[in-house]
């Protein structure tokens, strides 16, 4: 997936994000809204790599696909 692809809709951000639509949100992750959902790989990699990493031993260790 090219990173400064454009994903079209929850179903693509949460599978490239391998997260859901709920903890997309929670998250404050970069999506917008205009007509219908969309967000770019490139700023969605970005926001990942700026948020601490969860410790828990049973969390996921990414939260993006880099």
């Amino acid at each position: 997936m090219n990173n400064t692809e454009r994903l079209e809709g929850w179903a693509q951000i949460e599978d490239y994000l391998d997260l859901t639509r709920k903890t997309i949100l929670a998250q404050g992750f970069p999506v917008r809204k205009s007509g219908g959902v969309f967000a770019f790989c490139d700023e969605l990699d970005e926001y990942a790599k700026s948020m601490p990493l969860i410790t828990s031993p049973t969390a996921p260790q990414e939260y993006c696909k880099f």
